[in-house]
């Protein structure tokens, strides 16, 4: 639909008398349609309109009724020119400046600029968003290449209907090299797509395909009119078209591209298209030409151009298809067509890609001859072939010049009123937004757009040129208008016919070259020379361009774009620089400059915003180590709908109960089980919700070790892997459990109270009496195959309304009313939910009409679904229980409050940097002394020097006088020579003291290595471990990336034991003429049933971890050494594979210990009924194996045999016994304490056979017995997940890689640069030749005026006077240069003396005594490496518990639970309302707890003992104690958490599935008043004070101080210690000792505690540590300690400054002090002229 703007203004502005125009002037004003066609690197010449033989029909069409434009031009490569298609304005201003690939390469240059954001950015208006807004329908199918993020896609920019390929190409077929080269992403819309899925696909007729459908599909909704863009990505390599197409080409291409380029030529001549005189370019190329080639190589090189042809002839006909399509649809006339190409012909040679090189030895694509253009091979057809396409224009793609960017244009418009078929005008790319814009009657939003500001195009409209009628052609260009390029550093600027270009290192001159257009296509003649105005304007265009475009060239090495007068202003300052390098001073500067000097810095109390600006190597230490994540963390979860809706409240719970009628339906009726499956949801929302709430205090409780501060980004990323550990890890287990618990009740084969997985029939036999038989339910799933309860969850069952009540058979139908939506029925009630949805929660007529089936007046309200939400309304439950419920996550993660946590007291680091300018000032004024007398010397030949110096030194030995003056006596002059040689000792020895100590005098040197390799990190490593600092790049990555786990599973999970035609095998044996439950034909196929499932779910444990695990990020914000990295990850993996077998056996153990304690009905082995004949009153007894109870043990076992039923006596005899094979009291126990050893014998295996008689053949393997022991229990197979063996690898490499370090910087100490020596040298020297100079010239003159005034007349008063007289200006100065030398020198020897300097210590393999000294001193700067950086818990940490007084009372003692249950089974003393009817179960549960407690606490102490404490520095006593201590806290918090987790979740499942208990605690049989005939029984719900077991399984009652309820688990956990600890209470006979009440004193647990808090923390009182720093200090053996301290005082540095200085600063204050006193004396002698009248 057009805008209402757009309508308003065609109302507005149409004539009057056009008001009321007829059909034909409705369909003129008729909006138009747009159709845009893109090909991918197609040359100019490449198609038929154009000079081509390719067959390109549909262009041809195109062109013959439309205009082709010949001198139309866009950017020299793809995305640049999509933008500026896009935009309608200059790719520099769009935010491709560049291809975004160059700017990721050289972030310097262009990263952050704007312009270069490397995708289509916000600061233009795109053309679709503007037809968008118009009211247009927006469509793509193709190349988009202008942004590869969500909020750049083609959806995001305006196209309301869109399907991609984000990235610049791939391949053309549905297929993935074997290298990841070239890979294409595709999306429609926002939706991500695998290519490799597509059928049919070919690049070309697929993006055809798309289009028409979404033209279609807008034709049949909104009928609006359409802008479509058909970007194809044809003929961009790799070149790849059917067979077929190919065939037709063959030998078209044999003579060459040479040949092929003059044909083209002739055609485009012939065509008009070109002048006659037209030169072509030469052909640039660095391949062999074609009569150099072979045969072969020609043939090769033929048929590249034959596959190129056939992609363009492809191409063509998918235009054609839509062309069609308007014509069919009656669209075409009233839709503008431009098609044009995107830039010129690809021109890179195979040979310049390594990989793809013909000449490379390794091939890794297939490209040979007959695979050229199929879906495997990767070929491009070279810069020969490609210049042809171009011709006659210079070069091909990514060239400025004519050939990279004047491109084929075809415009077909049926209403534009004028015939040109041919334009010569020069248009641009940015011409089409308003071409487009104005044909459209659309006008430019201007400057604001959505909200945002945007620029205005620079392209102008074709209309005018193509609707005139008039013969005068309108121009689209005016002649002062100007169009530049630049892309890859190349620039060219044009105006009118004449167009500028400067290609660095392509030009012969690289300089700007000019042509005339007009007369040369192909660029040929360089007019620069000979008009060079025409250049000048041109460049003066340029700069233009570059300012209003925002250009940033990447200059080319050092060429620089310069003009004349810029050239000569190089040139001179060219010559100054040269003249400034002649200077030795600033060359001793700059080397100086470049030097790096290392400083240690000391920063108190850091603020954040200063620790923020520090370099990375600072070390600041935190005040504290450890810190709980709930200091600084938030995290906050909302759940799925349902846990907050009237389907989990009790109010709902009890509307669709059935109660005591809950068993007289159909067992696929929804009131018999209804209830029960939403009990189940109900739990599970509680779960879940308990489970993240468990999941989150850990999370909270557990502690972040940080010794050093963290900076933002590596403490976001780790704190954030934490919590995505615990997001993964908590749904994961829960799903696991989950699935474990209910293969265990379908394979022990519990019975529900409901009928829905067995059923109980009575019969009436006159010889036996009352006779009950256990039958299992049948199930026909939705798919129609047959479903048994046995074996099957059967969950695909439908959820009815039934018309049948107490029916006396399962097998008695009535009529359906109702299959409830969504829901499903099945063997139980927990498995059916999980398959079933919430669609008809969602609607509340299904709601309303379901309640109706109940006797209730409640109402209830549907859910309202939200799109936003993570679950669709036909999602199953189980895929919403999978995630915990959770719909999302609310995480705040402050930094602020870690940092304020961690408050460090300190920040250290080295700081590296050059020298300053004042270091650099003071070198030169020590070097000016010795400069200070360099002049001009006449050259003399060196043998006449040499002989002069021999002289010279001969004279100096005898009279050498260094401090002669004119006149001088003989005594003077000996005296002179005494100080010369004075002055020569002391020099010589002074600078012998002080140059030995400048080469001893050592310093803390820095020093970087830039992208190490693997082996150099090693080596430094090797070389520098305590300084060394690489950071990583990635800081985080997956263990999936270093990584692999392989379980090798016991055979037995191969083998034909676990097979379904083993099972099957079994099943048909069982005998129909008896039915015996010992008997291995009845109860052989649940073992083996059970063991399939126990390898199943170790499978698929392992492989949810294993998953689970891989993708947990491991953070690493520096590469650690490789011997670390293998420690950690070595213990990593171990904890993580005794995680997981401890989760899988600790939920068998649970489950173990709930089914024995709850005493749960097996519909196999653990029970007997009776019915009373007289009563109807049905009861159930504890089976006994080997005379051994199963009401008191669960391990009750016997061998299972085949048996013969003896007729005549009604007894059955043993025919055969397999060995060590047990049946029990329920097929869990009994299949764990067995052994396969009969089924690795083969013999054994056969007897079997022979007695089972099975129906089905016997054809299977036995084990072997080379691999495992054939005695071994089930029970050691499935502790250890069934798995034999494990192996792992772990790669460095790939962690390194992964890691990528820029860089890595150690420190060292090391003498100072030899420069700087020999500086310090040089100026020492001349401070100690002055200074001595000046002490003997005093002494000399002292000496004389003794000698000649003697000591009597020597007046030192008036000498010391002297000193400070200022009598005249020669005084002055001397006075005041003396005062600033002095005032200087110590200026600078209190500031040098007294500068603080790092000293750093090693100290060789340190006693532990040592250590503790150091650490008193050095605390915050020492370090000592370990020699073992991993060590066991166990080598130096003692932890030990100690458990409730329950554990070690009388109470969970046999003697206890055999008192409990009596002589006569308590179910036929007691009701069920009494404590004593389920008080041995219970306390049964009780001992199992405390053993299972027991049992979990000493392996997790184990399992800590023996894993590794990893630290590569030795730890101080009390940082350690802080590690200890969180570990040890972390270890009581995490230990119960899977205890309390797995518990939770089987008493719901126990409870929701209604499980029956042998003991009728729950659920009873309902009295049988039919004691004759044959039925069905039903179960009717007990009641606890009021509280129905069929609405919740927690009922309970007070009886004797204890409970009863629904099942014995339930009721000792909501028990209390409080009649444990009154002997009258619970015994007073006194038999049994009550619990001390004086014990609960030191126990944590007051006496009102229930069970259930006791159990959940695994009956735990408190964790003893006893750690031994001596034993930890032992197994770290340091090899050695560094420690720094700060010396603040240095007086031989001060001394040695102040001599290197003295001599330079003599000089310098010496000319100051005369300007100063010049300067003074001239002021003071001014005369200053007083006014007179």
């Amino acid at each position: 639909m057009l805008s209402l703007f757009t309508v308003l203004a065609l109302i507005l502005f149409t004539p009057i008398s056009a008001m009321g125009s007829n059909t034909a002037q409705s369909e003129e004003n008729e909006p138009p349609n747009f159709l845009i066609i893109v090909a991918d690197d197609l040359g100019w010449s490449d198609t038929s309109p154009f000079g081509s033989e390719i067959h390109t029909p549909t262009l041809e069409m195109l062109a013959k009724t439309g205009t082709r434009f010949t001198d139309f031009h866009t950017a020299s490569a793809c995305s640049p020119t999509r933008s500026m298609l896009m935009s309608g304005t200059d790719n520099h201003i769009a935010g491709l400046g560049q291809m975004d690939v160059s700017i990721a390469n050289h972030p310097h240059i262009w990263k952050g600029k704007p312009g270069y954001e490397g995708y289509l950015n916000d600061r233009v208006a795109a053309l679709p968003e503007i037809m968008q807004d118009a009211g247009y329908f927006t469509t793509m199918s193709g190349k988009w290449h202008l942004g590869m993020t969500a909020d750049r896609f083609p959806a995001s920019r305006g196209f309301d209907d869109s399907f991609s390929l984000l990235s610049g190409g791939g391949n053309h077929y549905a297929y993935d090299y074997p290298i990841p080269f070239f890979l294409p992403v595709y999306v429609r819309n926002f939706e991500y797509l695998n290519h490799s899925t597509f059928k049919d696909f070919y690049s070309s007729d697929y993006f055809a395909t798309e289009l028409i459908e979404s033209l279609k599909s807008n034709a049949e909704k909104s009928k609006k009119p359409f802008f479509a863009y058909l970007p194809f990505t044809a003929p961009h390599w790799p070149l790849q078209a059917p067979a077929e197409i190919v065939a037709k080409y063959k030998g078209m291409y044999d003579s060459g591209p040479s040949v092929l380029h003059q044909k083209r030529l002739e055609t485009q001549r012939k065509l008009g298209l070109l002048p006659a005189d037209t030169t072509a370019s030469p052909v640039y190329a660095d391949t062999k030409e074609w009569d150099k080639l072979t045969p072969n190589e020609q043939a090769y090189s033929a048929k590249t151009m034959e596959v190129y042809a056939a992609m363009v002839e492809r191409m063509d006909f998918a235009i054609g298809r839509v062309i069609d399509y308007l014509k069919e649809t009656d669209q075409f006339k009233n839709t503008f067509i431009l098609f044009m190409a995107d830039n010129g012909a690809e021109g890179v040679s195979m040979e310049s890609i390594p990989a793809l090189s013909p000449s490379n030895p390794i091939q890794i694509l297939n490209n040979s001859y007959e695979n050229i253009g199929n879906k495997e091979s990767l070929i491009l057809y070279g810069p020969r072939w490609a210049q042809a396409s171009t011709a006659p224009s210079r070069m091909t793609k990514g060239y400025i010049t004519e050939g990279g960017i004047r491109c084929p244009a075809i415009v077909h418009y049926t209403k534009f009123q004028s015939h040109l078929n041919i334009s010569h005008e020069f248009t641009t790319v940015m011409d089409v937004l308003p071409t487009v814009l104005e044909l459209a009657h659309i006008s430019h939003p201007g400057t604001t757009f959505r909200n945002r500001t945007v620029v205005t195009p620079r392209g102008k409209s074709w209309v005018s040129h193509l609707g005139n009628s008039n013969e005068q052609l309108q121009p689209v260009h005016g002649p002062q208008d100007f169009v530049g390029w630049e892309l890859f550093g190349q620039r060219a600027i044009r105006r009118g016919n004449y167009k500028a270009v400067f290609i660095p290192n392509e030009s012969n001159t690289n300089q700007w070259e000019l042509y005339d257009l007009t007369r040369d296509k192909g660029e040929t003649v360089n007019l620069a020379q000979e008009q060079k105005e025409v250049l000048d304007e041109l460049i003066e265009a340029w700069i233009a361009y570059e300012t209003e475009t925002g250009v940033i060239v990447a200059e080319d090495g050092c060429e620089e774009l310069e003009d004349d007068s810029q050239h000569q202003s190089n040139i001179t300052a060219t010559r100054i620089f040269i003249l400034t390098l002649i200077l030795s001073l600033f060359g001793i500067s700059i080397a100086l400059l470049l030097i790096y000097q290392t400083t240690m810095i000391t920063i108190n109390h850091p603020t954040r915003e200063q620790f923020e600006l520090l370099p990375k190597n600072a070390k600041c230490s935190c005040s504290r180590i450890s810190f709980s994540y709930g200091k600084f963390t938030s995290l906050q979860t909302n759940f799925h709908q349902v846990c907050s809706s009237d389907f989990v409240t009790d109010r709902w719970l009890k509307a669709i109960s059935s109660g005591v009628d809950s068993t007289y339906f159909d067992s696929m009726d929804f009131r018999t089980y209804g209830s029960a499956q939403f009990q189940a949801l109900a739990a599970f929302c509680r779960l879940s919700k308990a489970s993240i709430d468990q999941s989150v205090t850990y999370f909270y409780q557990n502690t972040l070790l940080s010794p050093q501060v963290l900076s933002e980004d590596v403490f976001q990323s780790q704190t954030r892997v934490s919590i995505n550990q615990f997001q993964i890890t908590a749904p994961n287990t829960f799903k696991s459990q989950l699935r474990l618990i209910n293969e265990m009740t379908i394979h022990n084969q519990l019975i529900s109270a409901l009928p829905t997985n067995f059923m109980y029939y009575q019969q009436y036999i006159y010889s036996d009496g009352i006779r009950q038989q256990l039958y299992s339910l049948y199930y026909i799933q939705s798919d129609g195959s047959e479903c048994d309860c046995r074996i099957n969850f059967c969950g695909k069952i439908p959820s009815l309304i039934v018309d049948v009540f107490g029916a006396s058979s399962s097998v008695v139908s009535g009529n359906t009313r109702w299959s409830i939506l969504g829901m499903s029925s099945g063997c139980l009630p927990v498995t059916s939910m999980l398959v079933s949805t919430l669609e008809c929660f969602y609607d509340q007529i299904c709601v309303n009409k379901l309640i109706s089936y109940f006797l209730t007046i409640e109402s209830f309200t549907a859910m309202i679904y939200n799109n936003q939400s993570l679950y669709n309304q036909n999602c199953t439950i189980e895929s919403i229980v999978d995630n915990l419920m959770i719909e999302d996550w609310m995480i705040n993660i402050s930094y602020d409050k870690y940092y304020s946590e961690c408050a460090p007291s300190s920040c250290t680091y080295l700081n590296i940097s050059r020298h300053d300018f004042v270091f650099v000032a003071l070198i030169i004024v020590r070097l000016m002394q010795k400069m200070r007398n360099c002049g001009t010397r006449q050259r003399i030949p060196w043998r006449v020097r040499l002989g002069q110096f021999i002289v010279f030194i001969r004279k100096k030995i005898i009279e050498l006088n260094m401090f002669q003056h004119y006149p001088s006596t003989d005594r003077q002059i000996r005296f002179q020579r005494y100080g010369t040689r004075l002055y020569i000792f002391l020099l010589l020895n002074s600078l012998a003291v002080f140059i030995t100590y400048t080469f001893l005098k050592s310093s803390i040197q820095s020093k970087t290595v830039l992208h190490p390799t693997q082996s150099q990190f090693k080596q430094l490593q090797q070389d520098y471990p305590q300084t060394l600092s690489c950071p990583c790049t990635e800081i985080s990555m997956n263990y999936s990336t270093f990584i692999t786990i392989q379980p090798h599973y016991h055979q037995l999970c191969s083998s034909d034991l676990i097979s379904d035609k083993w099972i099957e095998y079994i099943v048909a044996s069982i005998p129909v003429t008896f039915d015996y439950t010992n008997d291995y034909r009845n109860i052989g196929y649940c073992q083996f049933q059970l063991l399939s499932m126990f390898c199943q779910q170790a499978q698929q444990a392992i492989d949810d971890a294993l998953h689970v695990l891989l993708q947990t990020t491991f953070i690493s914000s520096q590469v650690l050494t490789q011997q670390s990295f293998q420690f950690q990850i070595n213990s990593v993996i171990e904890t993580w594979k005794l995680t997981t077998v401890n989760t899988f056996i600790r939920i068998i153990e649970l489950f173990r210990t709930t089914m024995q304690g709850n005493q749960l009905a097996s519909g196999i082995t653990n029970n007997n009924r009776t019915t009373n004949s007289i009563s109807g009153k049905s009861t159930w007894y504890a089976s006994t194996y080997s005379n051994c109870l199963c009401a008191l043990s669960a391990s009750c076992h016997q061998t299972i045999g085949i048996y013969r039923y003896i007729s005549s006596s009604k007894t059955f005899m043993t025919q055969y016994s397999i060995p060590n094979f047990f049946i029990g009291c329920n097929p869990t126990e009994a299949l764990l304490l067995s052994s396969l050893e009969c089924f690795y014998n083969l013999s054994c295996m056969l007897e079997i056979d022979y007695y089972i008689n099975s129906s089905e053949p016997f054809n299977f393997s036995a084990l072997n017995p080379d691999l495992n022991p054939p005695n071994e229990t089930v029970e050691s197979i499935v502790n250890r997940l069934m798995v034999d063996t494990w192996s792992s690898n772990i790669s460095f490499p790939s962690y390194y890689n992964q890691c990528a370090p820029l860089s890595c910087t150690f420190q060292y100490e090391d003498r100072d640069n030899l420069f700087l020596i020999i500086t310090s040298i040089i100026g020492i020297f001349g401070g100690l030749s002055l200074g001595i100079k000046l002490v003997i010239i005093i002494i000399l003159q002292f000496v004389d005026k003794i000698l000649t005034n003697g000591i009597v007349h020597l007046n030192l008063l008036r000498s010391i006077k002297s000193i400070f007289s200022c009598t005249t200006e020669h005084q002055i100065i001397h006075r005041l240069h003396f005062i600033l030398v002095v005032v200087t020198l110590s200026i600078i020897y209190i500031f040098s003396a007294f500068t603080s300097r790092s000293i750093t210590v090693e100290i060789e393999k340190p006693s532990l005594s040592t250590f503790k000294d150091l650490e008193t001193r050095f605390d915050d700067s020492l370090q000592c490496s370990c020699s073992q950086i991993s060590i066991k818990y166990e080598s130096f940490l003692n932890v030990t518990s100690r458990f409730h007084s329950l554990c070690s009372s009388d109470f969970v003692s046999n003697r206890w639970i055999k008192y409990l249950y009596g002589g006569i089974p308590p179910i036929d003393l007691y009701s069920p309302n009494d404590f004593m009817y389920s008080a041995e179960a219970q306390f049964q549960i009780l001992a199992s707890f405390c053993q299972l407690s027991q049992k979990i606490v000493a392996d997790a102490l184990i399992q800590l003992g023996v894993s590794d404490f990893i630290n590569t520095q030795l730890l101080s006593s009390s940082s350690l104690d802080d590690r200890i201590q969180a570990t040890i806290n972390e270890f009581q918090l995490t230990m119960p958490q899977l205890f309390v987790a797995s518990l939770s979740l089987i008493r719901e499942t126990i409870g929701a599935n209604m499980l029956m208990s042998i003991l009728s605690t729950n659920w009873v049989f309902a009295v049988s008043r039919n004691t004759t005939g044959t039925g069905m029984m039903h179960n009717i719900p007990l009641k606890f004070e009021g509280c129905s077991c069929a609405l919740s399984s927690k009922c309970v009652s007070s009886s004797r101080g204890m409970l009863s309820g629904c099942y014995p688990l339930e009721s000792i956990l909501q028990s209390t210690l409080t009649c444990l600890n009154n002997q009258t209470c619970i015994d007073p006979t006194k038999t049994f000792k009550a619990l001390n009440s004086s014990s609960s004193i030191s126990s944590r647990f007051p006496l009102n505690t229930t069970i259930e808090s006791i159990v959940n923390e695994l009956m735990v009182e408190e964790l003893l540590s006893n750690m031994s720093y001596e034993a930890y200090y032992k197994q770290c053996a340091p090899l050695s300690c560094t420690y720094s301290y700060i010396d603040n005082t240095n007086v031989i540095d001060g001394i040695t400054i102040l001599i290197s200085l003295y001599g330079g600063l003599v000089i310098i204050y010496w000319i100051l002090a005369i300007f100063i006193v010049k300067q003074y004396l001239r002021m003071a002698k001014r005369v200053t002229p007083t006014e007179t009248e």
